[in-house]
């Protein structure tokens, strides 16, 4: 999607954390509204940023939360995503 990873990610190495901020026009399950959304709906992203884990099990386990969502009303999209290396 051409963004940079600069202005989207926040790293937390002492914690072992990187937050993954998106607007609405940069999250692709948020271009389409939805009515009634009661809960973050960002399975794509949170699938695609789990699979990270999985091409190296031996060396990395990851585990990502969706803890704003613009479906629901909020401003951005945010991902927790937290990893502990092997």
């Amino acid at each position: 999607m051409g963004l940079d990873p600069a202005e989207v990610l926040e790293f937390f190495p002492e914690k072992n954390e990187i937050f993954m901020h998106r607007s609405p026009t940069q999250c692709n399950e948020c271009w389409v509204v939805f009515e009634d959304v009661q809960k973050p709906g960002c399975a794509f992203v949170v699938g695609s940023l789990r699979q990270m884990g999985y091409l190296r099990p031996d060396l990395v386990t990851v585990e990502v939360e969706e803890t704003k969502c613009c479906l629901v009303g909020d401003d951005e999209c945010l991902f927790r995503i937290k990893y502990t290396i092997v």
